[in-house]
């Protein structure tokens, strides 16, 4: 989006189910380069950051 948001209109529930993010862990979405960095945080204290290249503007 022209403001610097992201529209994630594809494969949030695959993403979520195959990373078994769960209520109680925090994501952060860091976009560098034009890729985006996935930051889970888990509740658990295990942190996961997982990275693409198929963002689009």
């Amino acid at each position: 989006m022209k403001d610097g948001r992201l529209l994630m209109n594809k494969g949030w529930r695959a993403c979520s189910k195959w990373n078994r993010i769960k209520k109680g862990h925090t994501i952060v979405f860091e976009f560098v380069k034009g890729h985006v960095k996935l930051h889970i945080i888990r509740a658990e204290g295990c942190d996961v950051i997982l990275t693409g290249s198929n963002v689009v503007d």
